[in-house]
């Protein structure tokens, strides 16, 4: 077989597309790696969210997450975890709720609440779309598994 390559001067050929990949690949990862120091690498490990234990302002308005059952739980210090484990602040009763769903954060620079999945198996629907990690407003309605919970900010 080398013999017929040899003479018939395929190996010629063959070495040119071995050559001409080679070079393809490097050219392919040089433009990659160019892309990456413009915008950042997307790989990188991601940051945790800040954990701020902190008591937002009640003086002008109030938090709250309102349940199925029409119940309403005060949000007043944050992170909070949400899920079905007993060891959550706030427990929801269904098999759909992973053991620690979510958490609430709030970031008191710019006073606002939001939402982070915790890896969950059923995921966070914010108004009906599934998403990681938001930011909550007045009546955005959160579905965990199959409960769904609605926030709310009271204007005292």
């Amino acid at each position: 077989m080398l013999d017929w390559l040899m003479q018939s001067g395929s190996w010629v050929i063959i070495a040119a597309l071995g050559g001409g990949i080679v070079a393809l690949c490097g050219i392919l990862l040089a433009l990659i790696s160019r892309s990456r120091r413009r915008r950042g690498d997307s790989r990188k490990k991601k940051s945790e969210p800040p954990t701020i234990p902190a008591k937002p302002s009640t003086s002008a308005a109030s938090m709250q997450l309102v349940l199925p059952n029409r119940k309403t739980i005060p949000l007043t210090q944050f992170p909070l975890s949400i899920g079905r484990a007993r060891e959550n602040d706030i427990v929801l009763d269904s098999k759909a709720v992973s053991a620690i769903h979510a958490r609430l954060f709030f970031d008191a620079a710019s006073g606002k609440v939001y939402i982070e999945d915790n890896d969950s198996r059923n995921g966070i629907l914010l108004n009906g779309y599934p998403t990681r990690k938001n930011i909550l407003s007045n009546g955005d309605t959160i579905t965990l598994g199959n409960v769904t919970l609605v926030f709310q900010i009271k204007v005292l």
